[in-house]
């Protein structure tokens, strides 16, 4: 008998590529998703992305967001937070934090919203960045305490590496977030 698969049956065969970092066959599998007339959806493309970030392949991963994008497919938070994660783990990113940032704006533009693991890969990126991103880091504690998400003590950690320790318990105490004991020891 000839059976078809669904899309359901292709993500199953992307994810279990992506968690063995697999991008290339990741792609054959997405590749025949798509001759076989089965439109890949907001997982399939977020598998796409989570395959390229775990091999380090951070452009390719972007590229990937692009696609979504591109698509007509409804993206989520997931695939915006897994492209910045992959920008803000890698360490051959050659601008850590820009593209980043950009993602983040695009994410917004969409009206996708973030939340306080996007912001905290947001803040990561930028502490590696040069010049140092300290107005951005900033404007994104702002809108994340506009948006009622609250900070962890990760969030205080990678601030205070790109605005500086005591910028960092400045902006703590305008928005009066209680400052993590690390943030104190320090």
């Amino acid at each position: 008998p000839n059976i078809r698969l669904n899309i359901w049956s292709y993500n199953a065969m992307i994810k279990a590529c992506a968690k063995a970092g697999d991008v290339q066959r990741a792609k054959t599998w997405f590749k025949m998703a798509e001759s076989d007339r089965c439109r890949p959806d907001v997982f399939t493309f977020t598998l796409m992305i989570s395959a390229c970030s775990k091999a380090g392949r951070v452009g390719e991963a972007r590229r990937w967001l692009e696609r979504l994008e591109n698509a007509g497919v409804q993206p989520n938070v997931v695939p915006y937070t897994l492209a910045i994660s992959a920008g803000a783990q890698s360490k051959t990113n050659k601008s850590p934090g820009l593209r980043e940032y950009q993602i983040f704006q695009r994410m917004l533009e969409r009206g996708i919203w973030p939340n306080v693991v996007t912001y905290n890969y947001l803040l990561q990126s930028m502490k590696r960045s040069q010049p140092k991103m300290e107005r951005q880091a900033e404007d994104v504690l702002r809108h994340m305490m506009q948006c009622g998400i609250k900070s962890n003590e990760l969030t205080q950690l990678h601030l205070a590496r790109v605005v500086g320790l005591e910028k960092a318990r400045s902006l703590c105490n305008e928005f009066n977030i209680k400052i993590s004991p690390q943030l104190r020891k320090r």
